[in-house]
């Protein structure tokens, strides 16, 4: 559908006259013949009118709609600006025009004289001289100062007086000969001038809605003031976050209407962009002031940008959730697990055949033995590494929530549901990867109806009738043993043949201890490189190898994680205090018992200041600091009731 054309502008040409007339007059009928070249550029009026209802009758065009702008001449154009609200144009001589005149003037064979509204001619002076001829010019601003300088014209022997349509009848009431001064040029001067008007106005007007408009859409408030503190635009926003009603910004003081912003210290000390918290009566505001600038780089004025302190925390809050969720990417090939152990390496060929297919993976393991990795590997090589890879523990949620976070919920299906509905998790991995890791643990409820979305490939979302197809792969993932959890009555069976199509068992670090030593050195470098600490990664685990090697490593991977965040936790830059610790009761979790620390003086200090370190680290969370630590709150409250009697 073509864009709709916008309306011709409407030009009212008035032309004035002392008495009446019968229409239309000499200077209409020139008019005219200008107007007819301006056919499909513009609707272009024009009226004789006598000069005293001349502003009646202007009025009335207002009214009703007929004039964009008015073309007048002389007094008349002069005494209508002041007193209609619609632009006018006034009808300006040039030289041009009187040399058109004389031209005209020349065959009456009388003395010239020009009468102008309030400037003379300067040009006439040039004329006057090149011609040699006799012509004299005086001015007038009222049709008494009119009448006056004609009356003198005829005085002088004046008998042909060349001026506006006014002036011309008022000569024939001196018996003088009036010659219109207006040429066609000075008329298409007019029009074109009108035009130009019109449309820089139209400009200006279309950029005041586009501004006003994004203006009353945006949620942050927005006030601009000029170079004085006067209020030149403000929005809705503004209005609402400040606590004052709209209607009484436009046009006054800033600081009398939001003395908070101090916008006005900005201007008088000419100072930079600058955010700040202020208090706005029971509102706290975060306001963003910037000084505005003309081309020549002088202050103009400033913008004060304010949102409610409660709204800025809620959308900050808003935007981690909603980037939380669009990282639904792997981060993790197959080729960057580390170990080259038989067993370890048979896997990671299985992972890379399986990559090639679309069918279910169902991954074993014990915890920490890196299931999530191999998944996020076996997405990344497949034919979905473009797609979302979407990751959810079963056993972290409860069972209402994993309901709704895996098959979402229209709108309206619970209390607290998010008005519009939400989709799930599954709806989420269209195109993907599904890893439901720790499967073993997810309700009996929530099987069947997994079940169902593995067979049909469509999901149902909470409080809905209607079924949403999804094309994805599923990789699941557990500890528990499925066999025993079958005949226990915890697991499906149906499900698990539908999940167990192709099969990863994940070996347990100590099935692998060819890798320890690698994997130890990878994990503490990335520490290491993370905290900026010195200490040489390789020397260091190799003079922990021993004890690394005759533990059991029960938490496997993850266990030896923590073992190396709190190897660099204790020592940093300095290896000299390894001899006043017992290593393996230190480092490794090796029960609930206390540390063997030995008796040294350095000794309690010592494991006194790596647990208040740790503590610091995490902001005082005990629960955090002992997971740093690996060891459980209990053990931490126990070393350090024992660290602090001991010392």
């Amino acid at each position: 559908m073509p864009a709709p054309t916008a309306p011709l502008p409407r030009i009212l040409f008035l032309i004035s006259h002392v008495g009446a007339i019968n229409p239309p007059s000499p200077l209409a009928v020139q008019v005219s013949d200008v107007v007819e070249t301006y056919a499909g550029q513009a609707r272009i009026e024009v009226a004789d009118c006598r000069f005293v209802d001349i502003l009646a009758f202007a009025e009335q065009a207002e009214r009703e709609g007929r004039a964009d702008i008015f073309i007048c001449a002389g007094a008349t154009g002069a005494f209508l600006k002041r007193k209609l609200s619609t632009g006018v144009v006034l009808m300006q001589l040039s030289g041009h025009d009187i040399l058109y005149a004389l031209h005209k003037a020349h065959e009456t064979l009388g003395r010239v004289a020009v009468a102008q509204y309030d400037q003379p001619l300067v040009e006439l002076d040039y004329i006057r001289s090149l011609w040699g001829v006799d012509i004299s010019q005086g001015t007038y601003k009222t049709l008494e100062d009119a009448r006056t300088l004609l009356a003198r014209f005829e005085r002088q022997g004046y008998s042909v007086i060349i001026g506006s349509s006014i002036v011309t009848q008022i000569a024939g009431e001196f018996g003088l000969t009036g010659i219109l001064s207006t040429s066609p040029v000075a008329i298409t001067r007019a029009i074109d001038e009108a035009l130009a008007t019109l449309s820089a106005t139209r400009a200006e007007t279309e950029k005041r809605v586009w501004i006003n408009t994004t203006l009353r859409h945006l949620t942050q408030g927005v006030v601009a003031i000029d170079s004085t503190g006067v209020v030149q635009a403000a929005n809705p926003a503004v209005a609402r976050v400040l606590e004052t009603p709209l209607t009484n910004w436009m046009g006054q003081d800033i600081d009398a209407l939001a003395p908070a912003l101090n916008l006005k210290t900005l201007l008088a000390a000419d100072a930079d962009p600058q955010t700040k918290v202020v208090q706005q009566g029971a509102t706290t505001v975060l306001a963003s002031l910037y000084p505005m600038r003309d081309d020549a780089n002088q202050l103009v004025g400033a913008v004060a940008v304010c949102q409610d302190a409660v709204s800025v925390e809620g959308a900050n809050r808003q935007l981690r959730i909603n980037t939380k969720r669009s990282e639904h990417r792997s981060h993790y090939q197959l080729d960057q697990i580390i170990g080259s152990s038989h067993v370890l390496r048979s896997q990671i060929a299985l992972a890379h055949r399986y990559a090639q297919t679309d069918a279910t993976v169902l991954i074993l393991g014990e915890s920490g033995t890196g299931k999530e990795l191999f998944a996020q590997g076996i997405h990344s090589a497949s034919a979905r590494a473009i797609g979302p890879f979407v990751a959810i523990n079963c056993a972290s949620l409860p069972e209402s929530l994993l309901e709704s976070e895996l098959f979402g919920y229209e709108d309206g299906a619970f209390t607290g549901a998010k008005r519009g509905g939400k989709p799930g998790l599954i709806e989420q991995a269209h195109r993907g990867t599904l890893f439901l890791d720790e499967i073993g643990d997810m309700p009996l409820s929530l099987q069947t109806r997994l079940l169902r979305v593995l067979q049909e490939r469509e999901v149902v979302r909470l409080g809905s009738m209607q079924p949403t197809p999804v094309n994805l792969r599923v990789i699941a993932a557990t500890h528990r043993d499925l066999s025993a959890e079958i005949r226990r009555g915890n697991f499906r069976e149906d499900l698990y043949y539908r999940l167990n199509i192709l099969k990863l068992r994940l070996p347990a670090l100590r099935e692998r201890r060819e890798d320890l030593r690698d994997l130890a050195i990878h994990i503490l470098s990335s520490i290491l490189l993370r905290d900026g600490l010195h200490l040489d990664p390789n020397s260091t685990v190799d003079q922990l190898m021993p004890m690394l090697n005759r533990h059991t490593w029960p938490g496997n991977v993850r266990e030896l994680g923590n073992v190396m965040e709190r190897a660099a936790l204790l020592f940093g830059d300095d290896q000299t205090l390894w001899s006043s610790i017992d290593l393996e009761s230190t480092l490794l979790d090796t029960g609930d018992a206390a540390p063997n620390i030995l008796t040294t003086t350095v000794a309690p200090s010592l494991e006194s200041e790596t647990l208040a370190t740790a503590i610091e680290r995490n902001q005082g969370n005990l629960t955090r600091a002992a997971q740093s630590l690996g060891i459980s709150r209990t053990t931490l409250w126990r070393r350090l009731k024992a660290a602090r009697s001991e010392s």
